[in-house]
């Protein structure tokens, strides 16, 4: 069932902390961010912490018998999700650079996850 056009939509943003294949959390995440855009909100997703384990490119998931999220996350433009978020502190504490990642993304200070949480109608936590 699609949202009514004269529903108010709500800003959604999804804070990815868990790392990719470590439980079930990081595809919960995934499924509701994509529900969310199928009746039609606004979702920003931000990764911290392990979550930024989630866009590095080249895993090999299959090794231990887990589905590879490269597809879906590949996809967000297809969605509508045109902002991906990675916190800068999260990166350099593991290791990563930008060209470690999977999807286009724009880096953020914690000050910056801060407003964007701040302008956010719900906020949702995995």
């Amino acid at each position: 069932m699609m949202a009514k056009p004269d529903q108010a939509t709500k800003n959604i943003l999804i804070l990815f902390s868990q790392p990719p294949y470590d439980g079930l959390l990081s595809r919960e995440a995934m499924d509701i961010m994509f529900s969310f855009t199928a009746y039609r909100q606004p979702v920003c997703p931000v990764f911290i912490g392990n979550g930024v384990f989630q866009l590095v490119k080249n895993q090999n998931p299959a090794k231990i018998g887990a589905k590879n999220s490269a597809k879906m996350l590949s996809a967000l433009g297809l969605y509508g999700i045109e902002k991906v978020y990675v916190d800068s502190d999260s990166l350099l504490a593991r290791g990563l650079t930008t060209s470690h990642l999977l999807i286009e993304h724009e880096i953020a200070t914690i000050d910056r996850i801060g407003q964007l949480i701040d302008q956010a109608d719900q906020v949702f936590h995995y």
